[in-house]
């Protein structure tokens, strides 16, 4: 990010969000980062828009990721983008990437950003039953493999829009994709409510078990993710802006920019009966057997309506070498990842209670 001016103008995109939030937070809490970057945010909510400027000094612009023009403009005047609110996103994306062409046709720099997609667009189609577990894991190394990965998968159709524009070389492109992220964050945001404290993936396979009576699961299970704990995320992205700003050299961007979050694995069919366990214990379910999703034909009408119940009929493994030789060292273990299931359970059946 090498621009001689005091402060680096930069566009904050979901900044309210579980991870934007988390994140955002880290950045207004680090003399280093406040020094460095001239932060703006995307704000839907007035009223947080005048929280976030008036307890933390924030600039912010309100709107919501349809204004598309109010993004582009947005996205022109900032050199660095950290795009955490939606990864599938087609129009904000090209959105964001004609204003930083135009940015950089007029000032001929190379802005940088960070965008957020998943582990899920390593989903094998041919496998989401739930009856199989693969062998088959994705390195964040292995560019060619990754440069393989079909354009339908999920979350392909975005970060194509982001790889194409680093090859054509008006933006520097770190792709960053979690697995399943869990945990309450630690940040100031998150905990005053003005960010998400919930995730999507475990608090959405909760809820969706509540309405259901039943923890939802596809075959027996037997598909294989990973876990990465929401402040090891946040300090991923932190040590990859901080790379930029000192060893520029160091990271990798396009296709070399790659960075897979993850800490281990887990099986989805041990997830399912942790959740149920728990959500039984409280009286949210009627029994601690899963509803199972079995034929293809049953996966396709209901399981996949409810996007987190599908990924229990597929595999996403990955390993997070490029991020290690950076010097990341994510500290939450997979048991950390198994004792924070009954804790979630209980925010969330606690929410579901108190919003009626």
């Amino acid at each position: 990010m090498s621009i001689p001016t005091a402060k680096i103008p930069a566009l904050f995109l979901g900044g309210t969000g579980y991870l934007g939030g988390a994140l955002l937070s880290h950045f207004l809490t680090s003399d280093f980062f406040v020094q460095k970057f001239d932060i703006t945010v995307l704000v839907r909510s007035p009223e947080k828009a005048r929280r976030l400027e008036s307890e933390y000094n924030v600039k912010v612009s309100i709107g919501s990721l349809d204004d598309t023009d109010q993004v582009e403009q947005l996205s022109e005047e900032a050199h660095a983008v950290w795009s955490l609110a939606n990864s599938d996103d087609v129009n904000v994306s090209r959105a964001i990437l004609r204003g930083l062409e135009k940015r950089h046709k007029k000032l001929q720099d190379r802005p940088v950003v960070m965008h957020t997609s998943g582990t899920g667009v390593l989903i094998d189609p041919r496998y989401i039953l739930g009856n199989q577990i693969t062998e088959d894991v994705y390195s964040d190394l292995d560019v060619n493999k990754l440069a393989a990965i079909p354009p339908q998968a999920m979350h392909r159709p975005v970060d194509l829009l982001y790889l194409n524009a680093d090859q054509e070389g008006y933006i520097r492109l770190v792709l960053v994709l979690p697995s399943t992220v869990y945990g309450t964050p630690s940040g100031v945001l998150n905990r005053s409510g003005i960010a998400n404290k919930h995730s999507f993936q475990i608090p959405g396979l909760i809820r969706a078990a509540v309405e259901r009576k039943r923890v939802g699961l596809i075959g027996e299970g037997q598909a294989i993710w990973n876990h990465v704990h929401i402040d090891d995320l946040v300090y991923l992205y932190a040590l990859i802006t901080t790379k930029f700003l000192t060893e520029p050299e160091k990271v990798g961007h396009g296709r070399e920019g790659h960075y897979f979050a993850e800490n281990g694995e887990y099986l989805h069919y041990d997830l399912a009966m942790a959740i149920s366990k728990a959500l039984y214990k409280l009286g949210a379910v009627e029994s601690e057997e899963p509803a199972r999703f079995v034929t293809e034909e049953e996966v396709q009408a209901g399981a996949l309506k409810e996007r987190f119940v599908g990924a229990s009929g597929t595999k996403a493994r990955a390993r997070a070498e490029r991020a290690r030789l950076l010097g990341w060292m994510p500290k939450k273990t997979t048991e950390d990842f198994w004792a924070n299931v009954e804790p979630e359970v209980e925010s969330v059946v606690q929410e579901l209670h108190a919003s009626g």
